[in-house]
């Protein structure tokens, strides 16, 4: 069994090719191939059949894929002697890489995210001395959204924003630079004037 390409953006779509051969090597015509998927966590499920051609080959189209994705295909490999017998073929998986979109507003990074799950996590990281330093962590909401304030900073500001991988979808990550404006040093308060005090330091008036 192969796969046309081992990772999709969210909604993409691929192809899964199995090719049955007889022991000699030879492949083996006109028997019928089942492709199976499943998701973590779940069972395997038949969704597709055909019937292998003169390379003993069958390919299907996977359809729109929104999470990590496994197939196999088994095929009834019976005869007189072993009516039962049934190949299967190694596993294969698809990962689905969501789609993250960001943007900035003044000093605030956001991110959208398709393809991801409330509550995933996604990081903000800057290059401090050479290294990659995380920043921040913040979950999606609902909407697949999340944000992040660089106002501590200043100048131009450069920041990967990640989403990490979970079971049902790889991660992804973007670079985006902001330039925050320098904020302007606080202003000194005054200071109170200075009232006459006694040896034992407390304050004291005088009046006629």
């Amino acid at each position: 069994m192969t796969t046309s390409v081992r990772r999709v953006a969210s909604g993409g779509r691929a192809t899964v090719t199995g090719v049955v051969l007889d022991e000699a090597g030879k492949p083996v015509v006109g028997r019928r191939v089942w492709l199976y998927q499943r998701h973590r966590g779940e069972r395997w499920t038949r969704v597709s059949s055909a019937v292998t051609g003169s390379g003993g080959g069958s390919t299907f189209a996977t359809g729109s894929l929104d999470e990590n994705t496994f197939f196999r295909f088994r095929v009834d490999a019976g005869d007189a002697d072993d009516p039962d017998r049934v190949l299967r073929s190694r596993v294969r998986r698809i990962g689905v890489q969501p789609l993250l979109t960001l943007t900035a507003d003044g000093t605030v990074v956001s991110a959208q995210v398709v393809g991801a799950r409330p509550g995933d996590a996604v990081t903000v990281s800057r290059r401090i001395d050479g290294r990659l330093v995380r920043i921040g962590i913040r979950q999606l909401d609902q909407d697949g959204n999340a944000s992040y304030d660089l106002s501590a900073y200043s100048g131009r500001v450069r920041v990967q924003v990640r989403v990490l991988r979970t079971p049902t979808h790889t991660a992804v990550r973007r670079w985006i630079t902001v330039r925050v404006p320098k904020q302007p040093p606080p202003t000194p308060s005054p200071s109170p004037s200075a009232e006459p005090s006694d040896s034992a330091g407390r304050s004291t008036t005088s009046g006629s």
